[in-house]
């Protein structure tokens, strides 16, 4: 009887010093804060802006005509980082802009639309 007491007692220690150890060796998570709260609430209200092509207008011009854009330049052209102040985390998401519902294949610098062209952009979230 007594030998199976000191069993349990030794069992129930084992898993006590595997749970502290566990407890001690995790990261803590840091709850989100008002402002990140904020920034997706802003995110996904201005996660998309449509507008309608303009013959001979590029759908950066157009975008630029009607919203506050930031652009980085690239080798290959402008690259849109931020729409009316929403700039994502460039690690998690991006804007991706699409031409009647497929997203483009060039930039947007580079596409010239037609009057008939629904131009949508979209904040991608990176999966």
């Amino acid at each position: 009887m007594r030998a199976r007491k000191l069993e349990i007692f030794i069992i129930v220690a084992a898993i006590a010093a595997i749970g502290l150890v566990y407890a001690f060796t995790q990261k803590p998570v840091s709850a989100p804060t008002n402002q990140d709260a904020n920034n997706v609430q802003t995110q996904q209200k201005n996660s998309s802006i449509t507008y309608q092509g303009v013959e001979g207008k590029t759908a950066l011009e157009l975008l630029k005509a009607s919203h506050q854009v930031e652009t980085k330049s690239y080798s290959f052209g402008d690259m849109v980082v931020a729409i009316d102040g929403v700039s994502p985390d460039q690690t998690k998401a991006f804007w991706s802009f699409y031409v009647n519902g497929s997203q483009a294949q060039v930039g947007a610098g580079s596409y010239v639309t037609k009057s008939g062209d629904v131009i949508e952009w979209k904040l991608e979230f990176i999966k």
